[in-house]
């Protein structure tokens, strides 16, 4: 077990990977270069550690966790190696400065000791010129994508003497500790998702300019051609840091072949060295593509005119015919306007450039998606992509500009890369010229495999529930934000009714973007205004009485959530027999900052929580005060271990930090529940009523007089400190469940008709930002 590191290099990729091994319980030192300029000699690696608390989203799951990371220095300090397990150097790329530092840890190392580079372009074989056998033996390239916390791509480059019970020991622990998709990539300049990656950019970048976008323009069409979440190409700039990607194009470019299509194309764009000269790094520096000016007590986003080089207030880009992007790529592809010649030039750019050198840089195919998936955040690979466009299509476009076709797409039967065949999901093997069976790793079942090769055992347009075998179901939400209706609700309802008749247990898990955002909003504002409170009211009663009857059925619930799970969501989390959560889940109940409240158990199952919780004081008020705390200030955890504080997981729930393992970890806490599984008993509480809510009434009172709070947040303050206080009850009497949830219910009602909560949720819905009001 690796429980000790040594990073050398404090720079941000160093830290954040420091950072990130943090997240799993490492201890870590830190070096860097001595400071010329002060008389502090760790202060370099002290800097950066401080400032991975400002990064926004934070490298670290814990601001606790920063505390096991320790400063030092080469000069001073490098002999701590030899109390580490595995030491990664992260300095810059430069690869006479590397070997300098190499010379000094050989001649100090233990013969035990694991050797890392982070490298992002230079090969190993360069790495470890005159480097002695047993240096060799212990060194590989590990190179992690920045941030490390978010990005899963891990690649790792061996030597033929690289030692491989160190390779398999760095695999298995960078899989199951860290969270990251490993692909061994071939000794090449880039490796696979850099000599992609650069290139994608670069000319993602040079023809934004060329066609006269804007950064809004561009950002929106690269995000949806390859389905990159959120950033598009210039907010993907701004996140890495522009004043990091000439260093890596310049070795790039030094080290891959003299033929090779990214010499040929390569120009680099005037304004990348405007915008170095002028530090707008991206996040880091404050200003890149994008910016946030505070203003008039609020922030207002700027983005940087690519014609100008002036920074102008940012506007949501309106592309023609934009929806035909997911509907007919193709299609898309071919209007005769600047927008799908734009997005056709860089996709045939990009497509053709991989085909061109698949066999230099890789074994396989699988691993250059994987790559472009998990490193740069495509959704899907280049060859998926192609599947989807068809070889015809690509073949047809590449012979318009009298390109000699690669020869790959005259390899592929069916012209697919990808195929399902006897319920086996398959692949094309360049090397041996067949299809073969795609091969998961032990510990990893992935529903999109399930779906390609069975057919749900039911399904509805926004949910489904799936049979993954030895009695075990999977009910999977799809909706758009796979938010929660009405059907939705009936829908699990009747399967809870067949799960308890013929299977053994059920895990809600999905592979969307999120888990869940919660109840769907746009359903119940719609039944509001045309007045059909009638349903609304249905609406809430439904999901007290499907979330109760899941608590207490007959068989195990698992709850396997991921990035957001919020509202209705969490609730689902609350009222699960057990949580297997991945480490990136943004847990939380934000219902009073749109104006209401947990209605479908949080309120409920919060006091639970805290009423259950030892590290809690004993008395009828501490409980009370922190799910007060935690519902009244909407509170959403950034990780899943922040969750756990927050009570919104168990410490007795499991953390999976690896995204492809989720679904295997729920199913075997699933197997192992069945066994003697026994239905939670029902709580019972004994609430303050009238004088807890005296109580945090003057709290909330004292938040208003400061200004801390709106009016309105004061009255929805005041109906969930009434909720949780037990109403018009007090302490000597005992009151169940069902009473709270007719607190919940009736409190929510009456929200839900104020016009302030009214606009709140209209605004979020408009613009998926809250509204203080």
């Amino acid at each position: 077990m690796i429980k000790t590191i040594t990073v050398i290099g404090s720079g941000l990729m160093g830290s954040a990977i420091a950072a990130h091994f943090t997240n799993c319980g490492c201890k870590v030192n830190l070096l860097d270069i001595l400071s010329k300029k002060n008389s502090n000699r760790n202060i370099l690696a002290e800097k950066s550690i401080k400032k991975l608390l400002k990064i926004k989203p934070s490298p670290i799951t814990l601001k606790s966790n920063i505390k096991n990371i320790i400063p030092g220095n080469i000069d001073d300090d490098l002999e701590i190696i030899n109390e580490s397990d595995w030491i990664i150097e992260a300095i810059v790329e430069n690869l006479e400065i590397k070997q300098k530092l190499y010379e000094k840890i050989e001649k100090i190392m233990k013969k035990d000791l694991i050797i890392s580079s982070n490298t992002s372009t230079i090969p190993i074989s360069k790495l470890t010129k005159g480097r002695n056998d047993i240096f060799k033996k212990n060194f590989l390239i590990t190179h992690f994508f920045n941030p490390p916390r978010y990005l899963k791509l891990l690649e790792i480059v061996c030597s033929e003497k690289t030692n491989q019970v160190i390779k398999e020991k760095i695999i298995n622990f960078s899989d199951f500790y860290l969270g990251k998709s490993i692909i061994e990539t071939k000794d090449t300049p880039g490796f696979i998702g850099n000599r992609i990656g650069i290139f994608w950019i670069e000319r993602a970048a040079i023809e934004a300019i060329n066609h006269n976008l804007s950064v809004e323009e561009a950002d929106i069409l690269i995000k949806n051609i390859f389905n990159v979440p959120k950033t598009g190409v210039f907010g993907l700039i701004d996140i890495v840091g522009l004043d990091l990607i000439p260093t890596v194009v310049k070795s790039l470019l030094e080290n891959i072949p003299k033929n090779d299509l990214y010499k040929k194309l390569h120009k680099k764009p005037e304004i990348f060295d405007f915008m170095i000269s002028n530090k707008f790094y991206g996040r880091k520096a404050e200003s890149g593509f994008y910016k946030l000016v505070n203003k008039d007590g609020g922030k207002i986003k700027y983005s940087l005119n690519l014609q100008t080089k002036k920074y102008e207030s940012s506007h949501k880009a309106l592309i023609p015919n934009f929806n035909l992007i997911k509907k007919n790529l193709k299609q898309f592809l071919e209007i005769e306007n600047k927008y799908s010649f734009y997005c056709r030039r860089v996709l045939l750019d990009i497509l053709y450039y991989v085909l061109l050198i698949y066999e230099e840089i890789s074994s396989d195919i699988i691993s250059i998606d994987t790559a472009m998936k998990d490193g740069f955040g495509w959704k899907l690979g280049p060859f998926e992509i192609i599947d989807i466009l068809g070889s015809d299509w690509i073949k047809n476009e590449l012979q318009k500009e009298g390109l000699a076709l690669p020869k790959l797409l005259n390899l592929i039967e069916n012209k697919i890369f990808y195929k399902v065949d006897n319920n086996e999901i398959k692949y094309f093997d360049f090397i041996q010229n067949k299809y073969k069976k795609i091969k998961r790793g032990n510990g990893i079942i992935l529903l999109s495999d399930i779906k390609k090769v069975k057919k749900p055992i039911k399904k509805i347009s926004t949910a489904s529930l799936w049979d993954i075998d030895d009695g075990i179901t999977v009910f999977e939400i799809h909706s758009k934000s796979n938010t929660l209706d009405i059907n939705t609700l009936e829908f699990l309802n009747q399967m809870i009714d067949l799960v308890s008749s013929s299977y053994k247990a059920m895990i809600i898990y999905n592979e969307g973007e999120f888990f869940s955002a919660g109840a769907n909003l746009g359903e119940a504002m719609f039944l509001g205004n045309i007045g059909l409170e009638s349903e609304l009211d249905k609406i809430l009663t439904r999901g007290q009485e499907v979330f109760t009857k899941l608590k207490y059925s007959n068989f195990p619930v698992v709850a396997a959530p991921f990035n957001l799970t919020l509202g209705g969501a969490c609730e689902i989390v609350l009222q699960s027999n057990y949580v297997q959560a991945h480490i990136e889940s943004y847990i939380g109940l934000p219902e009073a900052a749109l104006g209401i409240l947990p209605a479908w158990g949080g309120c409920k199952e919060m006091l639970s929580r805290f009423k259950n919780n030892k590290s809690i004081p004993k008395g009828p008020m501490p409980a009370i005060l922190k799910a007060f705390e935690v519902i009244g200030s909407a509170k959403v955890s950034s990780s899943a271990h922040e969750a756990i504080q927050f009570g919104f997981l168990k410490k007795t729930d499991g953390i999976t930090m690896n995204r492809n393992r989720l679904l295997y970890d729920a199913k075997v806490k699933a197997l192992e529940l069945i066994k003697d599984y026994k239905q939670p008993k029902k709580n019972n509480y004994n609430l303050p009523g009238i004088t807890g809510f005296s109580a945090m009434k003057l709290y909330i009172d004292n938040l208003r007089s400061s200004g801390q709070i709106s009016k309105h947040d004061q009255y929805v303050g005041e109906t969930i400190a009434h909720v949780l206080s037990g109403g018009t009850t007090d302490i000597n009497k005992q009151v169940d469940e069902e009473y709270i949830s007719k607190l919940e219910k009736n409190a929510i009602s009456k929200l839900f008709k104020k016009n302030l909560t009214i606009e709140r949720i209209e605004h979020i819905l408009e613009t998926g930002k809250y509204l203080r009001n």
